[in-house]
């Protein structure tokens, strides 16, 4: 297959930081057996032959490591049982839509974002589409790009079935398409893409295809873009191993910190709407890889659980939960509406009957705040996230969520 990609040599003083972080990757892992792992010397011709790679934003490239060499980059990288388990919410589906592009099957399918991570297969994208960046809209409908055809794409989950929308007008071919992130707080799509320029931001019309450009970050190969519940947009560069807070307005990405892993090729991530994280699917070479939590803060990745048992490559990660801006249905029949959403700090309440009550939740069920016979709430002592005010009104309850910004 012919990939219209642009191939980026790596500045060696990132092949030197990326060395020294896959060296440290052991203290992060652990190792079931460390007799089993090679030794750093053992790995140097490996290290050596990764960082040969010409685009890193790309997808493992089939035949590029010998059975033997992906044997020990698995043993290297093989993980303990101290793995972190995120808290569960009342707001939280749970499942994560992925593409295996490593395996000649393609599978694509579901499993549990917090695991176990034993896919549910749907069905197969073939390998004459190279997606690397997906994301669901305000709709619950899964959005994707495809680097080969340059198209905008949508994708059944129910049966991986893609269907074409548009083309992709106004970005160069000679970009990697690497990241696609929907923004709840303006019903917005955007793109990430890398080249030797650096990365670009480009927003994205959803119906037509067309793309605008909106700055570009010198020195950074993004490979993917997620953004938070409250607007704020992240992405990590493939080839430094940090994370960096992209400004949606002008494109700039500001360095957070590092990952504390050493991540390569086509990977995926997303924000869970239900508690407002980071969630990658990080993929280190040979078939070794694992679901993360991503410091926002920090930027360092925690390992949830390993995925190399799986010898995946997983470059469509989609977490499918509710839009956290909509509404139930009984508040709809209602006529509950609130604005404004986003809000700072009083949150107004419209309703074809008298509100009774209000209380306000947190994602994982507590209530915060509860008011009687009142049609505005004060929010402003809520810190930034989403969260659900329910009203009374004649004794029925209707519910709705809201971002505090």
């Amino acid at each position: 297959m012919k990939n219209n990609y642009l191939y980026i040599s790596k500045p060696n003083k990132y092949l030197i930081m990326k060395k020294i972080y896959l060296l440290a990757a052991i203290s992060l892992f652990g190792f079931t057996n460390a007799q089993q792992r090679p030794s750093d010397a053992e790995m140097a011709p490996i290290f050596a032959k990764i960082e040969k790679i010409e685009n890193p934003a790309a997808a493992f490239p089939k035949g590029f490591f010998t059975a033997q060499e992906e044997k020990m980059i698995t043993d290297y990288y093989r993980p303990d049982t101290q793995q972190t388990t995120p808290a569960m919410n009342f707001f939280a589906n749970n499942d994560a839509h992925v593409l295996d592009s490593r395996n000649v099957a393609r599978s694509y399918g579901n499993f549990p974002y917090a695991g176990p991570y034993n896919l549910n297969v749907t069905g197969s994208i073939p390998n004459t589409r190279a997606i690397y960046a997906d994301d669901f809209d305000e709709n619950g409908v899964l959005y994707a790009l495809d680097n080969t055809s340059r198209k905008l794409v949508t994708v059944d989950p129910a049966t991986a079935a893609v269907t074409e929308i548009a083309t992709l007008n106004g970005i160069p071919t000679t970009e990697t398409l690497g990241g696609l992130a929907f923004n709840y707080v303006n019903n917005q799509f955007y793109i990430l893409s890398s080249s030797t320029a650096g990365m670009q931001l480009y927003t994205l019309n959803k119906t037509t295809g067309a793309t605008s450009l909106i700055g570009v970050t010198p020195g950074i190969s993004g490979i993917w873009l997620v953004i938070d519940n409250t607007g704020n947009a992240y992405t990590a560069d493939i080839t430094n191993d940090n994370l960096h807070q992209v400004n949606l307005s002008t494109g700039v990405a500001t360095l957070i910190g590092p990952l504390g892993i050493n991540i390569n090729f086509a990977q995926d991530a997303d924000v869970n709407t239900a508690d407002n994280n980071i969630y990658m699917a990080g993929y280190l070479g040979g078939g070794a890889g694992g679901i993360y939590t991503v410091n926002k803060t920090t930027g360092a990745a925690t390992l949830i659980g390993s995925t190399t048992s799986n010898n995946a490559e997983y470059t469509m990660f989609s977490i499918e939960n509710p839009n956290p801006l909509g509404v139930n249905d009984s508040a709809v029949k209602n006529g509950i509406t609130i604005y404004p959403n986003p809000v700072g700090d009083i949150l107004n309440i419209v309703s074809k009957n008298k509100v009774d009550g209000a209380e306000i939740y947190s994602a994982d069920g507590k209530m915060l705040m509860k008011q009687k016979s009142e049609n505005a709430v004060n929010v402003s002592a809520l810190k930034p996230g989403v969260y659900l005010l329910k009203t009374t009104s004649n004794g029925n309850s209707q519910s709705v969520k809201f971002i505090k910004k």
